[in-house]
């Protein structure tokens, strides 16, 4: 019951000096001179790189989010496991399994498998940019070229579906983490292995 609150305060953590540096790099834009603001004109002009650096803070939070959400994820996961051996230990006569596994998974997936955390949301959030910036370019290239457009969509759908089972294989990886204690890689093949 507690899980949720400390994903939400882990998010919020993260994301205020984010949001910080992104308010003081889209302060660093120049003023046009003249706005027609009835055109839906921007108020400041950014070269390119600002726009890297407003586009590289917007990755890095975005990664951020994803590495608390799958320590959220771990979390929830190693509990689990714990419980479920917890169970299985009571039987035999003895439990040795914390009141609180929540907590104790934050910490073990804090100081064991930060890396693993890393590397899976950095797979989720460099797909999701990608599809962001894809969209992006339908919006503004495509104006009146259908084909163009189409194509952007279907795009967009084929990287959307390859997202999703990317966030699936990641969520599969973790609870292998959780069990067996392996890296990412070792733990999405053996995740792939048994979703297969």
């Amino acid at each position: 019951m507690i899980e949720p609150f400390i994903n939400l305060l882990g998010k919020i953590v993260v994301a205020i000096p984010f949001f910080i540096l992104g308010s003081m790099l889209l302060s660093c834009g120049r003023v046009q001179a003249s706005v027609d603001l009835s055109s839906g004109a921007h108020l400041y002009d950014f070269d390119n790189k600002d726009k890297a650096a407003i586009v590289g803070v917007l990755f890095m939070l975005i990664w951020s989010m994803e590495t608390v959400q799958a320590l959220s994820q771990f979390a929830v996961s190693y509990a689990v496991e714990q419980w479920f051996f917890e169970v299985q230990v009571e039987k035999v006569g003895f439990c040795c399994t914390s009141w609180c596994s929540v907590l104790k998974g934050y910490m073990v997936g804090s100081f064991y498998h930060l890396g693993t955390f890393f590397f899976g949301a950095f797979l989720v959030t460099t797909l999701r940019v990608i599809r962001m910036i894809i969209e992006f370019m339908i919006q503004t290239e495509a104006n009146g070229n259908k084909v163009v457009r189409c194509l952007g969509r279907c795009t967009e759908c084929i990287i959307g579906c390859f997202e999703k089972f990317i966030e699936h294989l990641n969520k599969n990886a973790y609870m292998d983490t959780a069990m067996n204690g392996n890296g990412f890689c070792t733990a999405a093949k053996h995740a792939l292995q048994v979703m297969t």
